[in-house]
């Protein structure tokens, strides 16, 4: 089932929320508190600049290697 391969929220057009609304920034800190107390990784990353792009790659790695579907698949 899709609930149970390996998840990471990442959130994009990191930006954009330089001059974004507090309700934005309010909801888009809501989602990081649920993550933290899901044990979900939470990313937030520009696909325009670049920014979290790295951590993003890292973050999936580790992922996939610590549940095993990295080697799975090779």
């Amino acid at each position: 089932a899709l609930a149970a391969r390996p998840q990471l929220v990442v959130v994009n057009k990191a930006d954009l929320l330089e001059g974004a609304t507090p309700e934005v920034l309010s909801a888009v800190e809501a989602v990081r508190r649920r993550c933290v107390d899901a044990g979900q990784p939470f990313l937030v990353i520009s696909a325009a600049t670049g920014r979290g792009l790295t951590e993003l790659v890292r973050a999936i790695v580790a992922r996939l290697d610590t549940t095993g579907w990295l080697r799975a698949a090779s």
